[in-house]
């Protein structure tokens, strides 16, 4: 009797030890799951906002590195130079954007401010681009603004340049922000990327575009006080309907040119091609065919340019 009591008494602590071993066993089995699960989402969150982060500066193709989103190995698909995948524009208003095409003609007034826009022609789940404005040695020319923080952000490179870039990719495939042009009226390149990814939610199978363009300076941003040959210019009024008057002040007869540009520094009317004498010139133009806006008035001589600023009411 005492030898079954002490069976069924080991198979009772027994039992009660598979028991236990048990739930340990499922409460182990309970936290791997819940890890591994917390794992796969932490996983797929970094696919799945991995293609929405900002580029790193740097990338927008430009000759000293040649990086892009492409070559970095963020996206890495296929990467073609390619013009046709972009529309840069860029004008003193935003209203503006629309008929402000940059092309290889195109000028700016030396420290003016505008507005630049760039789109993506391709078709895509995402979309994203960089860009970059360096001048003949490769370093930063002009400066960047964000307009729209939710869409842009300014980044800098490893070289201390910046370039404008995409924030938080997603449909959207045209971006405006503001650039300050520099004041030394230097040779300013614009190196730009356009990223079209699948938003499959990994690395592979996007498709990377990179084009460039070179502009430069309307005018020589020159002081009259280093100018020899100039003494004075002025103009008046600054704002007006139709005529204005100049009073130019030479040192010497030169041969000069006046014309009046609109702000993406294109001639729009030449008032003037001659020689004008030494001592003051006191000269009248009329503009009253020009479209309300700002112009820049150039008086281009032999020795060098100065210009004014004149607002058409």
């Amino acid at each position: 009797m005492k030898k079954s009591f002490n069976a069924i008494k080991w198979s009772v602590f027994y039992t009660f030890d598979e028991i236990n071993i048990e739930k340990n066993m499922k409460k182990t089995f309970t936290l791997l799951a819940f890890s591994l699960s917390v794992v796969s989402i932490v996983k797929f969150s970094n696919l799945t906002a991995e293609p929405a982060k900002t580029p790193n500066g740097g990338y927008s193709g430009a000759p000293a590195s040649n990086r892009t989103c492409q070559t970095s190995g963020c996206h890495p698909g296929t990467s073609t130079t390619d013009d046709t995948q972009f529309i840069l524009q860029m004008d003193t208003l935003q209203s503006g954007l629309s008929s402000g095409v940059v092309t290889s003609s195109t000028k700016y007034i030396p420290g003016k401010t505008y507005f630049m826009s760039l789109q993506l022609t391709g078709s895509a789940n995402r979309y994203g681009f960089s860009l970059s404005s360096l001048n003949g040695s490769n370093a930063q020319s002009g400066s960047f603004t964000a307009t729209n923080a939710t869409t842009t952000a300014i980044v800098t490179g490893a070289s201390g340049t910046t370039c404008m870039s995409h924030k938080n990719a997603n449909t959207t495939k045209s971006w405006i922000w503001q650039w300050t042009a520099p004041t030394n009226g230097e040779d300013v390149a614009f190196y730009y990327v356009g990223m079209l990814a699948n938003g499959n939610n990994n690395e592979s199978g996007d498709v990377v575009y990179k084009s460039s363009i070179f502009i430069n300076a309307a005018v020589t941003p020159n002081a009259i006080g280093n100018i020899s040959s100039i003494a004075n210019l002025g103009l008046y009024p600054t704002q007006t309907v139709a005529e204005f008057a100049m009073n130019i002040e030479l040192k010497e007869a030169l041969k000069t040119t006046i014309q009046v540009m609109d702000m993406k520094g294109s001639v729009v009317k030449t008032l003037f091609e001659g020689t004008l004498n030494e001592g003051a010139n006191n000269v009248r133009y009329d503009i009253a065919d020009l479209q309300k806006g700002n112009y820049i008035v150039n008086v281009n001589t032999e020795k060098g340019a100065v210009s004014k600023h004149l607002i058409k009411l």
